[in-house]
């Protein structure tokens, strides 16, 4: 759990609105508080403690209705924010038909009010959609210029929520800290045997993971290493497979090197470590065992 502050009296995006969609009133007293876009609300000065752990312990067994893979940077004076979000729920996501959206929160570590997070930016968009149930679509947020901020002290949370209903709340779907901007693989090493027996020991999949708007190449020295595919866009598998033929003797080592870029400047890399060897085939031992006088 993220709990957020936000200045009511400078509105920033649209998530003050969540919380009068919810009240359903017209004047409250400070503070006004909500979990997960409005699910549950609180107003006026209360026992925070108890309350506060009341409403979060009642939303933490709900299970998440969207998978969200997030990533942020500076550019500029600005936040930029790469997310990609997975419709988990049961229902199609749209602007119009329950006002599903996808909202960038940039805190920072700083005291202002009563907590030490006060959010900076809000950035928003809308999901046009129909985004179907089990299907994903990229997005690309981007905040007002930020002035008096120290950057290293700032942060970014997706969270994508909406409307179940014509009328009522809005209901948080997900929510996930934004990662730095970075290109990676998992695993980052990995051991191959040729063995004439296994052929699957002669193959491993690599995960490759980060910003959407990255196109990535791959390339390895290796004459005896196949890569596919050898470029695309993320996130993405990797095969990596063995040519026996082509081997030396001996175990081998090899680096794969990833690299990657975007239309808007981004340049990422990354590496894969390899080892492997080609193994004689254990067929003549296992006759010379299993044969009687």
């Amino acid at each position: 759990m993220v709990f957020l502050e936000q200045n009511v009296a400078q509105q920033i995006g649209i998530r003050q609105a969540r919380w009068w969609v919810a009240y359903g009133g017209t004047s409250a007293y400070l503070p006004l508080v909500m979990i997960d876009s409005g699910h549950t609300i609180s107003s006026g000065p209360l026992d925070f403690v108890t309350v506060y752990k009341r409403m979060v312990d009642a939303e933490l067994p709900r299970p998440p209705g969207a998978r969200i893979a997030a990533f942020a940077r500076r550019l500029d004076n600005t936040m930029k924010v790469y997310t990609t979000v997975t419709n988990l729920a049961g229902v199609a996501l749209s602007s119009s038909a329950n006002a599903a959206t996808v909202n960038a929160l940039v805190w920072e570590d700083k005291k202002v009010g009563v907590t030490s997070t006060i959010v900076r930016a809000a950035p928003y968009v809308t999901i046009a959609g129909p985004l179907a149930p089990g299907t994903s679509a990229s997005f690309v947020l981007v905040t007002p210029a930020l002035s008096s901020v120290d950057w290293t002290k700032l942060h970014t949370l997706v969270a994508v929520d909406y409307r179940p209903g014509s009328s009522g709340p809005y209901d948080l779907l997900q929510a996930a800290i934004a990662l730095p901007t970075a290109m990676t693989a998992q695993p980052s090493a990995v051991t191959l045997r040729a063995v004439p027996t296994d052929p699957a020991a002669a193959q491993a999949t690599v995960e490759l993971s980060g910003p959407h708007v990255i196109r990535w190449t791959a390339s390895t020295e290796a004459a005896w290493l196949e890569v596919s595919p050898a470029s695309g866009t993320l996130p993405a598998q990797v095969a990596m497979t063995l040519l026996p033929d082509r081997m030396p003797t001996g175990p081998q080592e090899a680096t794969i090197s990833l690299t990657g870029r975007s239309d808007d400047g981004l340049q990422l890399s990354c590496e894969v470590a390899v080892q492997a060897e080609r193994l004689a085939s254990e067929r003549p031992l296992r006759q010379r065992l299993t044969r009687r006088p």
